[in-house]
């Protein structure tokens, strides 16, 4: 028994050191923004699910890190929010959360001061914290300035940075367009005003804005990193996964179209995996069971689609194709498991053909 309280003293003071970070309180809203305004602090919310992942994760860094503890405990009263029970949802509506996880900084009167959507590794999470703490950069006195029209373009950048990490969708597109349309070809590929490429919302798939950067991809690749862009580009060509797995995408057709006419007319990474992408797409949408036959027929054998992308092809084989498609995809199953290289890709093959063989 001595043996074991030994052991259990030992072991305390290593498992509470690893408590270094800040403490995420429960408390009502109203009793928060009382304690802030007391201690002439801000208020920092942590708004969560219980099923959010990269919420826990977040929490567990804010919980953890000394460098949290540094930052946060000077400057705010740090609380947290289920957005499905209690408080939690009636803030959700208040503030209008629409992603997660969400953090805000309040002033001790309940204005929003800055809000951040996602999370980060904690040094740049931090990072972005100061940001929104610092007066000059609070989001009603950054809109009044814009809609004044006294903000530099250069200051309207960090306003669309502010919105866009934010989750601010329909202002940070009203933002954008407004910004990009008064600069030169040659700004808009600084790296200063990247950030508005790269957001799906300013830059969505086929838009002006994709169109625009893809004419002028040499440029941008002397002024962003390599990966950012390739990041972008293969983001772009998501709306083909929604099409590939039966989901109604927006846009629909026309979309398509417009993605597959970029396809063809760019030197793309990824162009031959892209283009079958969006030829079996194509065959999907019209239900032409023939012509999905004769793609995966062509394009799965040397890896040009990868088979996940087609079990929504397979399915509508499986249903609607006559005895002879059906015979030629079991064929065609027999041909990848023979060049299947290891037990877990055989086996893929197996559940992926099995309605056939």
């Amino acid at each position: 028994m001595k043996t074991l309280i030994y052991i259990l003293l030992f072991l305390l003071p290593a498992s509470s050191s690893l408590a270094q970070g800040i403490t995420l309180q429960e408390m009502p809203f109203e009793e928060a923004l009382r304690r802030a305004g007391e201690q002439g602090k801000l208020l920092f919310i942590d708004f969560y699910t219980g099923w959010c992942m990269p919420c826990a994760e977040m929490a567990r860094r804010l919980e953890t890190g000394k460098a949290a503890a540094d930052f946060f405990s000077p400057r705010f009263v740090t609380v947290k929010f289920d957005l499905e029970h209690g408080e939690g949802k009636v803030l959700r509506d208040r503030f209008g959360i629409t992603g997660i996880p969400t953090y805000l900084i309040c002033a001790p009167d309940g204005t929003e001061l800055y809000r951040r959507v996602g999370a980060l590794p904690l040094d740049l999470f931090i990072e972005k914290m100061a940001t929104g703490a610092d007066p000059a950069n609070a989001i009603r006195a950054l809109e009044e300035a814009y809609d004044a029209g006294t903000m530099s373009n250069e200051r309207v950048m960090d306003y669309l940075n502010i919105l866009i990490e934010g989750g601010h969708v329909e202002r940070s597109v009203e933002v954008a367009a407004r910004l990009l349309a008064g600069l030169t070809d040659e700004e808009k590929c600084s790296p200063r005003y990247w950030p508005a490429f790269k957001d799906r919302h300013v830059t969505p798939a086929a838009s002006p804005n994709f169109i625009f950067m893809m004419d002028h991809l040499e440029r941008f690749r002397e002024n962003v990193p390599a990966g950012e862009i390739d990041r972008k580009i293969e983001e772009n060509f998501y709306p083909l996964n929604g099409f590939l797995v039966g989901h109604e995408v927006e846009g629909g057709l026309p979309l398509l179209d417009a993605l597959d006419g970029i396809i063809h007319a760019y030197d793309l990474p990824g162009k031959a995996r892209l283009a079958a992408a969006a030829a079996l797409s194509r065959v999907l949408l019209a239900g032409d069971v023939a012509g999905i036959v004769a793609l995966l027929e062509r394009d799965l054998p040397d890896g040009t689609i990868p088979l996940w992308q087609c079990e929504k092809a397979l399915e509508l084989v499986a249903t609607r194709g006559d005895d002879s498609s059906r015979q030629r995809l079991a064929r065609l199953g027999e041909r990848l498991l023979d060049v299947a290289d290891a037990p877990v890709g055989k086996e893929r093959v197996r559940r992926a053909f099995q309605v056939f063989m």
